[in-house]
């Protein structure tokens, strides 16, 4: 009995020691941290990232430019400001440019047929191998424009600027010039076949080589105009002012020179005066 009791007590000294043991060994628990919900303040000196606000790709730029080849058909482009524009090759086939600033723009080899530029700026506009035929630009500013091999047929160019532009072997046949200024103008081997010059200030252009067949150049101011070897058959030159004008081997039959201002001397340089009406109104046989 005492032996049991003895036993009994020892199992609970053992068995607190083991409580005690367990209780010092385990890990104590730890406070859990919170992270700050505030935004961390950069130290001093620190740079600062610029913000920059995202741009979407879609996004349209204030200023459109007008790409070279630009497909332009019949765009509305009324009183534009294209100064300088590079416009090489585009098309703009019936596009409304009146009152357009286009001096010093690009144009060559665009397709401006059918198009209107109506007292439009094109001074010293590069229009080389353009094809203008059949458009409009009447009143338009044209002064040191270059229109070499240029298609201007059945264009209307009444009352235009065209002084001292570079138009040689330019395509003007049935062209309306009527009125227009080409005042020392290159007009080498030009195709002025049946264009209406009448009226036109060519005073000192050169016309060396080009063809005016038929064409009317009634009243034209034609003085120290160079005519040599330009083709002026069948063409009216009734009134035309030919003061020191150049006219070798100029072909001037059946042409009409009816109250011309021309002189005999002049006239007798020219290549055939055959059928010509003669400025008296004789004819020349």
């Amino acid at each position: 009995m005492f032996n049991d009791t003895r036993v009994h007590v020892l199992c609970l000294v053992l068995a607190a020691l083991l409580i005690a043991l367990v209780t010092c060994g385990a890990p104590q628990p730890t406070a859990t941290s919170i992270p700050p919900t505030s935004t961390p303040v950069p130290a001093a000196n620190t740079p600062i990232p610029p913000t920059k606000t995202p741009v979407s790709p879609t996004a349209t730029p204030s200023a459109t430019p007008i790409h070279p080849t630009a497909d332009l058909i019949g765009a509305d482009l009324i009183g534009a400001d294209l100064i300088g524009a590079d416009l090489i090759g585009a098309n703009l086939i019936g596009a409304n440019l009146s009152e357009a600033n286009l001096s010093e723009a690009n144009l060559s080899e665009a397709n401006l047929s059918g198009a209107f530029l109506i007292d439009a700026n094109l001074r010293r506009a590069n229009l080389v191998r353009a094809n203008l035929s059949g458009a409009d630009l009447s009143e338009a500013d044209l002064r040191g424009a270059r229109l070499r091999d240029a298609n201007l047929s059945e264009a209307d160019l009444s009352g235009a600027n065209l002084s001292q532009a570079y138009l040689r072997g330019t395509d003007l046949s049935g062209a309306d010039l009527s009125g227009a200024f080409l005042s020392d103008v290159d007009l080498i081997y030009a195709d002025l076949s049946g264009a209406d010059l009448s009226g036109a200030d060519l005073s000192g252009a050169d016309l060396s080589g080009a063809d005016l067949l038929l064409a009317n150049l009634s009243d034209a101011n034609l003085s120290e105009a160079d005519l040599s070897g330009a083709n002026l058959k069948n063409a009216n030159l009734s009134g035309a002012d030919l003061s020191a004008a150049f006219l070798s081997s100029a072909n001037l039959s059946e042409a009409n020179l009816t109250e011309a201002i021309v002189t005999g001397d002049q006239l007798a340089r020219a290549a055939s005066l055959a059928g010509a009406t003669m400025p008296d109104g004789t004819k020349h046989e």
